[in-house]
């Protein structure tokens, strides 16, 4: 918090001569050693008024540098305020366990960003990426409410691995990060969650059901449809590339032998097809709007670049692929399945000055920004 200093005039007294010879008249005098006495006074208050903290707000919200600063809470939030302000809770199935914990909705969502988003990313990153995390709980409770969550049967609403959020609490972010990250970063995490508190996705008037998010992309993101099964109107591919400079994961390169390929084909997809691939029938077919490969052929095989990706464990579906003698080398771009909030794209539009609406409204079309 900037200090404001106020600017004070010093006393300045003016001699004034009599018209008969210099000598001060009755009236000056008195005058004069009244002021004199209020200096003191005047100096106290002074003194005081540079003692007192003076706060105010900065009606742009930036800093010199144009960036984005959010509306940090000057009291520091702390999980445990965190927990006993939120109105909601949330069912997770702790999957080492096997256990359900019922956990305040903003403590909840802290633990996930913390777990899901480097702590080092830009304050409106982490507020982007609170407020979907938060959407998809409370998705997900919406869908549990109505018989139709997929852990249903286990009594919770999401569970705590990538098949829903990450999600490690506390005691578990102390062991994995260590003493100094929960003093120096967990706290700037709090912030952004604290200052985003309730705040969920809309999408004509609809609380949105797939907010997804990913950690890196190329160009563009994908449509949902290009990756998954649906299209969902706020799962556009947008612009992404402008904002992913700082990325590590762009010309990612992954070797694999002609021989171990066609093992891992053989055992997904039979020994038939497997034995079909050589050197030279292996090509790239075709591309999605976002910049993925939609279509590979393996010798007789046909896959998508979803399916190569999991079957070759590559970042990303967004690759090239050279081939040499005996050894293929997929080089791949972003890493993630590409759909929705990007969260490199996200830090690299807040390193930009944008703020975390305008970061939503960017990687989510159409989508408005409410209370849960």
């Amino acid at each position: 918090m900037r200090r404001r200093t106020g600017l004070f005039r010093r006393m300045q007294s003016s001699r004034r001569r009599t018209a008969g010879g210099g000598r001060r008249s009755e009236r000056y005098r008195r005058g004069y050693s009244g002021i004199k006495n209020m200096i003191p006074v005047a100096v106290f208050l002074i003194l005081l008024a540079l003692c007192l903290p003076v706060h105010f707000s900065q009606t742009d919200g930036k800093d010199g540098s144009g960036r984005n600063q959010g509306s940090e809470r000057d009291d520091g939030v702390t999980l445990q305020e965190l927990s006993e302000e939120s109105q909601e809770k949330v069912n997770v199935l702790i999957s080492e366990t096997g256990e359900v914990r019922e956990i305040p909705l903003e403590e909840y969502i802290a633990c996930v960003v913390a777990s899901e988003m480097p702590a080092e990313f830009e304050t409106e990153a982490l507020k982007a990426q609170a407020v979907a995390a938060r959407t998809y709980a409370a998705a997900r409770k919406a869908q549990f409410e109505e018989g139709g969550c997929a852990h249903s049967d286990e009594g919770a609403y999401v569970c705590d691995t990538t098949h829903c959020q990450v999600y490690r609490d506390e005691t578990a972010l102390k062991e994995i990060k260590g003493d100094q990250w929960m003093e120096e970063s967990f706290p700037k995490i709090l912030g952004a969650v604290g200052q985003t508190e309730g705040e969920v996705l809309y999408y004509d008037g609809k609380l949105v059901e797939q907010p997804l998010f990913f950690s890196s992309g190329g160009e563009r993101t994908e449509n949902s449809e290009d990756v998954f099964v649906s299209a969902i109107p706020y799962l556009r591919s947008v612009e992404s590339g402008d904002y992913e400079e700082d990325s590590p994961y762009q010309g990612v390169e992954t070797q694999i032998t002609l021989q171990e390929l066609k093992t891992k084909l053989a055992a997904e997809y039979g020994e038939a097809g497997a034995q079909t691939v050589t050197s030279e029938n292996i090509s790239i077919l075709g591309r999605t709007d976002g910049g993925s490969v939609s279509q590979i052929r393996f010798g007789e095989l046909t896959l998508t670049g979803r399916q190569t990706r999991e079957l070759l464990g590559l970042k990303s579906a967004d690759f090239e692929v050279d081939v040499s003698g005996d050894t293929l080398t997929f080089v791949t771009t972003g890493s993630g399945h590409g759909v929705g909030l990007s969260q490199y794209g996200a830090d690299g539009m807040a390193e930009q000055g944008r703020d975390y609406r305008e970061i939503l409204s960017h990687y989510y079309s159409g989508v408005e920004i409410g209370q849960i």
